[in-house]
């Protein structure tokens, strides 16, 4: 065997052996996580203000899931803390793979892990932000975004 081949070989091995890491690695960090179970959209109607953000997920999360969580999260507790205090917007994680909660996929048209603002009332509103995906490789323009949806639910100016 030249050293070409065996080159070839050890490169091969050396792929083999990352892909391997990089699957127990995802596997590990993709523990489910506890979440509590979220009201549906059309409850409660006498506060209709309020505004809710939701992060939807399954049992299965990867890296990028968890950081768009943390990402949504850190979007909403930095620019809204008063709105969150008063309960004029919440946050909330919703496994929508537990019990009581996959009525979230057909009331979202869910079809991914992503962030959802939603305001109830008689005629409730809702977007998808699937956005996320495309911008949580720059938090800053993530945030940002994240921030202008609410804000526009929330009926702010700015």
């Amino acid at each position: 065997m030249n050293a070409k081949g065996i080159l070839t070989g050890v490169l091969l091995v050396f792929v083999i052996a990352s892909f391997g890491y990089m699957l127990i690695q995802e596997q590990s960090e993709s523990e489910p996580v506890e979440t509590v179970q979220a009201e549906q959209t059309t409850e409660n109607p006498d506060n209709s203000n309020h505004v809710l953000v939701y992060y939807f997920h399954g049992n299965v999360r990867c890296q990028t899931c968890q950081k768009i969580e943390a990402y949504g999260e850190e979007a909403v507790q930095t620019a809204f803390a008063e709105a969150l205090s008063s309960g004029e917007i919440q946050w909330k994680v919703v496994n929508v793979e537990e019990s009581g909660n996959s009525h979230f996929i057909d009331d979202f048209e869910l079809t991914n892990k992503t962030i959802v603002v939603a305001k109830p009332g008689e005629t409730p509103k809702w977007k998808k932000l699937d956005r996320v995906w495309e911008l949580v490789g720059d938090k800053s323009a993530f945030l940002a975004y994240i921030q202008d949806e609410v804000r526009t639910f929330a009926g702010e100016n700015s």
